[in-house]
């Protein structure tokens, strides 16, 4: 999954799960994952649909973007 934020540095859990080739559940514990770890931080505020960006990388990709 890492090596996919790399070419898109935003995640979803139904994204992570066609990745992953897994169930809902195990997506959604690998998108929780790596947001306790502080590669991901969702940006939608939703309850559902909710998709997350990895700031470590999109901070690298586009640094100014990641200031404001």
């Amino acid at each position: 999954m890492l090596d996919e934020l790399f070419l898109n540095p935003y995640m979803s859990v139904s994204r992570a799960q066609k990745i992953l080739k897994v169930y809902n559940p195990t997506a959604r514990q690998a998108v929780l994952l790596l947001q306790h770890r502080g590669m991901l931080k969702e940006v939608t505020g939703r309850e559902w649909g909710r998709l997350y960006l990895a700031t470590p990388i999109m901070g690298v990709i586009e640094p100014q973007a990641m200031r404001t």
